[in-house]
């Protein structure tokens, strides 16, 4: 009998005792961080950054030591909006989060493009067309 009562007890406390079950739609850091992703995804489509497209963009620096020129033409690009959660994880017992997210594929296309830099006397120059 005293054999019974004890075993009863001791599962009784190891039941008690065990840390509580998390899965992944109960828990609030997860849905936080999950929240977060797709709130950003949205915003990246909703701002018209997916797909983005630029016909002509010039930017010009010039300071006393350093010269900075950049160019491009026709710019295309697109999938930065397409983020996949591939795994979140938040142990709360040993006070870890464990986290996936991938953008799977991100296409861009440039027309035409040019970059001139200049640092005191030395300048360098490129271009690049139909990449």
């Amino acid at each position: 009998m005293k054999v019974a009562v004890l075993s009863v007890l001791l599962i009784l406390a190891g039941t008690l005792a065990s840390p509580p079950q998390f899965n992944e739609s109960s828990d609030i850091v997860t849905n936080l961080v999950r929240n977060i992703i797709i709130r950003i995804s949205e915003h990246i489509k909703n701002s018209g950054y997916d797909p983005l497209d630029i016909s002509r963009f010039a930017y010009e620096y010039i300071g006393n030591f350093f010269q900075f020129k950049f160019d491009i033409e026709d710019l295309h690009f697109s999938g930065a909006s397409n983020i996949v959660i591939r795994r979140l994880f938040n142990n709360v017992l040993l006070s870890t989060f464990d986290f996936d997210v991938v953008v799977p594929q991100m296409n861009m296309r440039i027309g035409n493009s040019g970059l001139e830099v200049g640092i005191g006397e030395k300048e360098l120059s490129g271009e690049l067309s139909g990449w």
